[in-house]
């Protein structure tokens, strides 16, 4: 029975792991940088761990705006 017990609690958790996942992996996230090596590898890292919905920007003016009309996570 304790066997059975751990079994499922160990399904449980790895469907939870792959929901959670999939909801951090939809975020939005903006970028702000002024150095574009610095962009590029973050988004790069981003995009190799399933991240999709990334928006960059290297000037600090336009902050505000891009905030505005992409409203990231």
């Amino acid at each position: 029975m304790r066997e059975m017990s751990k079994e499922i609690m160990q399904e449980i958790t790895k469907e939870r792991t792959k929901e959670l996942t999939k909801r951090i992996s939809d975020a939005k996230i903006l970028i702000v940088d002024d150095q574009e090596a610095n962009v590029l590898l973050i988004q790069s890292l981003l995009d190799e761990h399933g991240y999709e919905r990334i928006r960059s920007i290297m000037d600090p003016r336009q902050v505000v705006e891009t905030v505005q009309e992409f409203d990231p996570d």
